[in-house]
């Protein structure tokens, strides 16, 4: 059949109204049984495709989701979006993807233009929310969900068209350390992520150092580096490491991610050591890469596609105004034991 059949047409030929065959379309009441058929039927018969966007305009729906991502070549994230999207299935909805490409500066204009999109809800993976885009959000009536992001302010509960989920950083880093610990490791070095970030790097130095602290182990901030997260900071980080002095390396490393860890121990081999044996590795997060990789690497797991599916139930509950219980959650998280960490040999 001809693809420019029209609402029109389908009750003309079923002789109904257009008002009616339209209630038929969008399952709403009070149309007869004999209706309902017969407009199914011409919809059949005439092969008729609905304008879903024209419809979803009307009803100030895009069925949209608008998500903002820290760095989308991060596999951290992919588990997320996959927790997010089984959420979303048989549920008519779609996403559009924005990419901060790791520049903080850019999630006000990320959030302007998905607005202008008249997107249905805001995700956000990774960054950091303060009290001027929550106002922000709260001002254009978008729900959202912040997942493993930072919120900036002490106010977010009155917010509530907005939630959070996330792990205690500062918490897990404080164990990751106490692990090397407790496997002999004093002299323990950080290669942490951007200076600054209140995401990841500055909870996680924290915990970092309290756990040193708290051991009485002295904190050499020569063994502590500022690079980011990924394969290449990883790797150069450790380089410099490397090139500085190598007779003063540490006996175990810390590291802000899996990424960076995995290109830290690349430029290890790289030098000829071993990984455990000469130097242990430990990384954050928990992502499939650091399983596969060689060695496996040690790490602090983050339940990613439980965020992501609790994050979209989160979502629809808002969108739907059910009432939410807890906006704001903080999951548990557990440390994997690879084979990049060993008891300390020298």
């Amino acid at each position: 059949m001809k693809s420019s059949v029209t609402l029109k047409d389908v009750a003309k030929k079923a002789g109904v109204g257009v008002g009616t065959a339209s209630r038929v379309l969008n399952n709403e009441a009070n149309v007869s049984q004999d209706k309902i058929e017969r407009v199914l039927k011409v919809v059949n018969e005439l092969d008729y495709k609905p304008n879903t966007l024209a419809r979803n305009l009307r009803k100030q729906s895009t069925r949209t989701i608008g998500v903002i991502i820290q760095n989308v070549s991060n596999p951290f994230y992919s588990s997320i979006l996959r927790g997010l999207q089984v959420e979303m299935v048989g549920k008519d909805y779609s996403f559009i993807l924005s990419d901060l490409h790791s520049q903080e500066d850019s999630i006000q204009e990320s959030i302007d233009t998905l607005v202008d999109k008249r997107v249905d809800a805001l995700v956000f993976l990774g960054s950091c929310i303060d009290e001027k885009k929550l106002k922000q959000i709260s001002k254009n009536k978008v729900p959202a969900v912040a997942i493993s992001t930072a919120i900036l302010t002490e106010n977010f509960d009155i917010y509530k068209d907005f939630c959070s989920i996330t792990i205690d950083n500062k918490k897990a880093s404080y164990e990751a350390v106490n692990y090397l610990l407790k496997l002999g490791h004093t002299k323990i070095g950080f290669i942490s992520g951007v200076e600054d970030d209140q995401n990841t790097t500055i909870p996680r130095t924290i915990g970092f150092k309290k756990a040193l602290i708290d051991a009485k182990v002295s904190i050499n901030e020569n063994w502590i580096m500022n690079a980011g997260c990924s394969y290449k900071s990883g790797y150069e980080a450790m380089k410099q490491f490397l090139d500085s002095n190598i007779e003063a390396l540490p006996t175990a490393i810390f590291c802000i991610c899996d990424l960076t860890a995995m290109g830290a121990t690349k430029a290890l081999v790289e030098k000829g050591l071993s990984v455990p044996k000469d130097i242990s590795i430990m990384g954050f997060d928990g992502i499939e890469n650091a399983f596969y990789h060689n060695p496996s690497i040690t790490t602090v797991e983050q339940p990613r596609y439980e965020m992501g599916q609790i994050g979209m139930q989160l979502l629809f509950n808002m969108l739907n105004k059910t009432p939410i219980v807890n906006h704001h959650m903080i999951l548990d998280y557990k440390v994997i034991i690879g084979n990049s960490t060993a008891k300390r040999q020298r």
